[in-house]
């Protein structure tokens, strides 16, 4: 699959899922923007005709106003903040998945979607100066979505 394709997908699929599931709107962003705050890695991976991972890089804040939007909560805990990310990470993948099935085979193995401790995230600007990597700007917050998927 070529990098902007993927790029396509899974940024049209984050979207769509946070529209949805927490009303909020997703903008590209169009200045690299600095480093949230604690930032975390939540991950979901799939094998099918098509194997790969989706991987999405935000700060706690963005995760507590999606845990907010989510359960309607007014003060979300940390725990509620990163079920809210890996919730996130799978409707994504819901989403993506389709768009990557063949006729002949729909059927997909998908991991139990994860946050990678906190001493294992990413750095953020090495993160988002990869090809791959597409930076959204939701409501204020930067978040960054990767596709990484082969056949």
């Amino acid at each position: 699959m070529i990098v902007s394709e993927a790029k396509t997908i899974v940024t049209q699929s984050v979207a769509q899922a946070l529209e949805r599931m927490a009303f909020l709107d997703v903008l590209p962003c169009l200045e690299t923007p600095p480093a949230p705050d604690r930032i975390r890695l939540a991950e979901i991976q799939f094998s099918g005709s098509v194997n790969g991972s989706i991987q999405i890089l935000a700060g706690l804040d963005f995760a507590r106003e999606l845990a907010s939007n989510m359960g309607l909560l007014d003060q979300p805990t940390e725990p509620q903040c990163l079920d809210a990310l890996r919730e996130l990470v799978n409707i994504t993948c819901g989403l993506v998945l389709p768009l990557l099935a063949t006729p002949e085979t729909d059927v997909f193995d998908v991991s139990i979607p994860h946050i990678l401790p906190e001493g294992e995230s990413r750095d953020w600007n090495q993160w988002i100066q990869r090809e791959e990597v597409a930076v959204l700007d939701v409501v204020g917050h930067p978040v960054a979505v990767c596709l990484d998927a082969n056949s």
